[in-house]
C-alpha cells in the first residue's frame, strides 16, 4: 500500500515489438524485423504500424527468405 511521504524507487520498463514467422520448410521461427531490406527506410514499420490505420496487414503479399534455410515464402496476413 502506498504511503504519502515515502520515496518510491524508480524503475524502467522495456517495450518490445516483433513480427514472428515460422518457416514452413525448416519450422524455425524468425523475426521479420531482423531482415535488413524490410527495415530500410522504416518500410516494415510504415506497412504494419501505420499512424492512420489499424496495426497489422491483411494480404500483405511480401516475399521473404528464411534466414535459417533460405526458403522463400509469401507473407499473407500480419495479425495484431
Amino acid at each position: 500500500m502506498f504511503r504519502e511521504g515515502v520515496m518510491l524507487k524508480k524503475v524502467d520498463a522495456e517495450l518490445g515489438v516483433y513480427v514472428m514467422v515460422e518457416c514452413p520448410q525448416c519450422q524455425e521461427p524468425f523475426n521479420l524485423l531482423d531482415i535488413k531490406n524490410l527495415t530500410e527506410e522504416d518500410y516494415i514499420y510504415k506497412e504494419l504500424l501505420p499512424d492512420d490505420e489499424p496495426w497489422g496487414k491483411e494480404q500483405w503479399g511480401e516475399i521473404v527468405e528464411c534466414p535459417n534455410c533460405g526458403y522463400k515464402m509469401l507473407i499473407d496476413s500480419v495479425v495484431w
